[in-house]
């Protein structure tokens, strides 16, 4: 899972493909899927934590990763490789 600050929001975008990805657009709301391509890796983070420290000051406590996502991004191909 690759962890971003897309245009000052964060945002998740799977591993491998098809690729997903999903936002927070704004201070309280949930995690909404966006489209992929429309991050462009803006600012890569290095980690959910860095994620969540990163956007804490504007919006708080950020909602845990959606289930879509974790389970998009177990079964790449990618993650499938690296359990091996």
């Amino acid at each position: 899972m690759i962890f971003v600050d897309w245009e000052y929001r964060p945002a998740i975008v799977t591993s491998g493909f098809p690729r997903r990805a999903w936002a927070v657009l704004g201070p309280g709301e949930d995690w909404e899927e966006i489209d992929p391509d429309e991050t462009a890796y803006d600012r890569l983070l290095p980690s959910e934590a860095a994620m969540r420290e990163r956007f804490l000051p504007e919006y708080g406590q950020l909602p845990p990763v959606p289930d879509a996502a974790l389970m998009a991004d177990q079964s790449s191909p990618d993650s499938l490789t690296a359990a091996e």
